[in-house]
């Protein structure tokens, strides 16, 4: 029998992952990875199949999604994540929008002067900018996506510098 650890008391802020978890990010996502498979004259994937491709940072999800026979060739696997991620960027908030209920769950977390923040795998300056445009005026703490240097999620790194910033 396995006993559970008693809490470690009230909940005093919270850190939310982007995709996924605020806001339904992967048809837009998909649709502008298939479209830099359509140019490079690889066949796409169905939309689907990307919820198991993501959560690794983009570089991870472009060497995912070209075919296997060309994922060895870091040249073009490499031009095809630059591409992608710059067709994302265009397209990233074409049908993306918060989950139903995330904004008054945010909303009744800020009323009760809970601290919040996101870390996400997503390049960091997108990161920003989809959250601003998706939440704009909500008060986070701390937003933050993939930073050259510092340790993707699911290393706890960025994690605990925004709790340091929650105090």
């Amino acid at each position: 029998m396995t006993t559970l650890s008693p809490p470690l008391g009230p909940v005093k802020a919270f850190i939310f992952d982007l995709d996924g978890t605020l806001a339904d990010t992967i048809f837009d996502l998909g649709s502008s990875v298939n479209a830099v498979l359509g140019e490079f004259g690889f066949p796409p994937h169905p939309i689907d199949q990307y919820k198991r491709m993501v959560g690794d940072g983009f570089s991870a999800l472009a060497l995912r999604a070209v075919p296997e026979e060309v994922s060895g060739d870091s040249n073009l696997v490499g031009a095809f994540s630059l591409r992608a991620a710059a067709m994302y960027k265009e397209k990233a908030i074409v049908t993306t929008k918060p989950f139903p209920g995330i904004e008054l769950l945010l909303q009744e977390l800020a009323g009760r002067g809970l601290p919040v923040g996101v870390l996400s795998n997503k390049p960091h300056p997108m990161t920003v900018d989809m959250v601003a445009r998706l939440f704009p005026g909500f008060p986070f703490v701390d937003v933050r996506g993939e930073i050259p240097g510092k340790a993707k999620k699911p290393h706890p790194g960025q994690a605990l510098e925004i709790a340091g910033r929650f105090g």
